[in-house]
């Protein structure tokens, strides 16, 4: 390299400071600030999920059910004949778990699994009655409860929230690699 001729790191060691900073990439404002795990959403988002189930366990428990079998029921009601994979993916419920807790239910009497007689790899889960009216008798307190927690927001702060969560569940649902 000619004497005349400098490095750009060396140009750079040579320029003032408020002309380093310029050359310098600016970073994103939030990786410069520390991390505060409060300040993160999915905080809140778990904040939330983890005070609903422990409400509404409150109100199931003397029923003797839990958060997740009320979630498989209210799935079920909606798309009887669901398959096992369908219906974890649905309910955020392990395979393996979930698969006890059909069992359990298939004991109670409230579900019934049904193999397919043209698919025989294809099992469906079906609403039995008894687990019909366990849902409609725990429907109203379902509703009061979910109504308790959404108490002050308007239809358009709802529509607004849900779209919000939609877009996160978009963005988590894209390969993280691609």
């Amino acid at each position: 390299m000619s004497p005349s001729r400098k490095s750009p790191a060396q140009q750079n060691r040579s320029k003032p400071a408020a002309e380093k900073a310029k050359s310098v990439p600016a970073k994103n404002k939030r990786d410069s600030q520390p991390f505060r795990v409060r300040d993160y959403p999915f905080f809140f988002m778990h904040w939330i999920i983890t005070k609903n189930n422990q409400n509404i366990g409150d109100s199931l428990r003397d029923l003797g059910l839990t958060p997740a079998i009320w979630r498989i029921l209210a799935l079920l009601q909606e798309r009887d004949g669901i398959s096992v994979t369908e219906l974890s993916e649905a309910s955020l419920i392990d395979r393996t778990l979930l698969s006890r807790l059909l069992s359990d239910l298939e004991q109670r009497g409230f579900v019934r699994k049904r193999t397919d007689p043209k698919d025989k790899r294809y099992t469906g889960i079906y609403l039995a009655p008894a687990g019909a009216k366990v849902f409609a008798d725990i429907l109203p307190i379902a509703r009061r409860r979910i109504e308790r927690a959404l108490e002050g927001l308007s239809a358009a702060e709802l529509a607004q929230l849900k779209k919000t969560l939609s877009a996160i569940i978009r963005n988590l649902s894209r390969s993280p690699y691609g």
